[in-house]
């Protein structure tokens, strides 16, 4: 994050700040263990990235992924974007706040469908569980949030953060260029499996 491989600089801002509440799960968590994580996060007005190095493969995901549907704050969605058109597995994750509101955690893993911004060595859900604190955003759903409704790691003027977007924007842009690929899909998106994986996903319940 902090050397900006995701494309966005303002992610990058947080990681190089040391503004990131960070938690490591070694073995298959628990709803309520990610509740406290993020509503900790919340309380200390930072994004939240939690880490799960035992998840080797799509399977182990899948699994993980049905243990969180399981709790009262959690879902699990299957997703579709009208402007993708793919036999992919489009996942997308939801989690209730305190206050009520939906934050939509972002996915994060070592498999090659994901999105170039979204590779990672290890599985990783990086949200903001937080309120609308960025004064910079104008438009906003007020039931849901999402890294835009997080305050600037650093105060920044209008000027500032305009430019801090617009390189964000470059950046991201430039990394999904080859192959082609677009921000706008992910929105929702927390992780894209396989075909093999669309097989294997069942909706709790």
């Amino acid at each position: 994050m902090a050397r900006g491989f995701t494309g966005c600089r303002f992610a990058a801002s947080f990681a190089s700040h040391n503004q990131v509440l960070r938690s490591v799960f070694d073995a298959t968590v628990e709803p309520h263990e990610l509740d406290v994580v993020l509503d900790s996060a919340a309380a200390a007005h930072l994004p939240a990235v939690i880490v799960l190095p035992m998840i080797r493969t799509e399977s182990d995901l899948l699994e993980q992924l049905a243990v969180l549907a399981q709790g009262e704050r959690w879902r699990v969605t299957k997703e579709t974007v009208a402007a993708l058109v793919t036999d992919d597995l489009l996942l997308g994750i939801q989690w209730k706040t305190s206050a009520g509101r939906t934050s939509l955690p972002m996915g994060f893993g070592p498999f090659a469908t994901m999105p170039v911004t979204r590779r990672a060595p290890y599985a990783c859900l990086a949200t903001w569980s937080g309120e609308h604190e960025n004064r910079h955003r104008r438009k906003y759903n007020e039931a849901v949030v999402d890294f835009l409704d997080s305050a600037p790691a650093a105060p920044l003027d209008k000027a500032e953060y305009k430019k801090l977007w617009d390189a964000s924007t470059a950046r991201t842009g430039a990394l999904l260029s080859e192959p082609a690929d677009d921000a706008n899909h992910y929105r929702r998106v927390a992780f894209r499996l396989s075909p093999a994986a669309a097989h294997e996903f069942r909706l709790p319940g």
